[in-house]
């Protein structure tokens, strides 16, 4: 999908990371370099990935470090001691990372257990300039990706829900982004006081594999379409580290429920997305 630069929102992805990286971290930068209009910022504290995109930032810290950053925003007396805990801060991503967000019109909250499609192919730019917030399920606030206008209404919203302060207090995971702060962006919605998309952006259920990926798209074998991001959670702690390198593939690769194998030859890719 060809889009004007020019004319494009500015995106940025977030995501806090603790504990030993994915195995297959290369193969999800791989995918973020074919989505070269969007960066993508990542707070880790394990070691830096082999693989190296532009569009991909690394940053060291702890979860020390994050807790106290948190307190010093969100003014409360933050400690996580869970990395699952993270669930709960990502509607407030976009005012505890402010300083990193300064250059963008939109940030999101992902997971890195996913793989990436042609993300500009399904959020469009009339979509961007009409919505709020866009999630990439159609149910519900998205954990693995949401999109939200950079302004100081939208990155204050999830004050809206009375109960965030106990929630951020509590060592407990609430599942914040995904059912809270879900009600509380429907019943504004409702109100007619923000827009929101609540997209088909994914492919869900055990269907989801095997699918393909090839030169930034992927495409889901059973119902041969694309899909913006394949979300690898309910099958990855099956999956292998791969037996080939991420830039060792010139036809893709096929992800199954046991990992990743390599697409040898035209054959083995639906033809009509082998264009360009």
């Amino acid at each position: 999908m060809m889009v004007d630069q020019n004319e494009m929102n500015r995106i940025a992805l977030i995501a806090v990371y603790f504990g030993k990286l994915p195995v297959w971290i290369n193969f999800f930068i791989e995918t973020c370099k074919y989505n070269p209009t969007i960066d993508w910022i990542i707070f880790i504290d394990d070691v830096f990935p082999d693989n190296i995109a532009r569009n991909v930032r690394f940053i060291k810290t702890t979860m020390d470090d994050i807790s106290q950053l948190f307190s010093e925003i969100l003014e409360l007396n933050i400690i996580i001691k869970r990395p699952y805990k993270l669930c709960d801060f990502r509607p407030a991503y976009g005012l505890c990372f402010g300083e990193y967000l300064k250059d963008y019109d939109f940030w999101g909250h992902i997971d890195l257990d996913v793989l990436y499609g042609d993300i500009r192919e399904f959020i469009t730019k009339n979509i961007l300039k009409t919505k709020d917030i866009i999630s990439a399920d159609s149910r519900r606030i998205c954990g693995p990706f949401s999109l939200y206008k950079n302004c100081n209404d939208i990155n204050n919203l999830f004050k809206k829900n009375p109960e965030f302060t106990s929630i951020f207090l509590s060592n407990k995971h609430e599942a914040f982004d995904e059912i809270g702060f879900d009600e509380t962006v429907k019943g504004l919605v409702n109100e007619g006081k923000i827009k929101c998309l609540f997209g088909h952006f994914q492919r869900y259920g055990k269907k989801r594999i095997p699918s393909y990926w090839y030169n930034g798209k992927i495409i889901v074998k059973s119902t041969k379409a694309e899909t913006m991001f394949l979300h690898l959670r309910p099958f990855k702690k099956y999956i292998r580290p791969p037996s080939f390198e991420y830039n060792q593939a010139p036809f893709g690769w096929k992800i199954t429920k046991k990992g990743f194998q390599v697409i040898n030859n035209i054959k083995g890719f639906p033809h009509k997305y082998l264009a360009t």
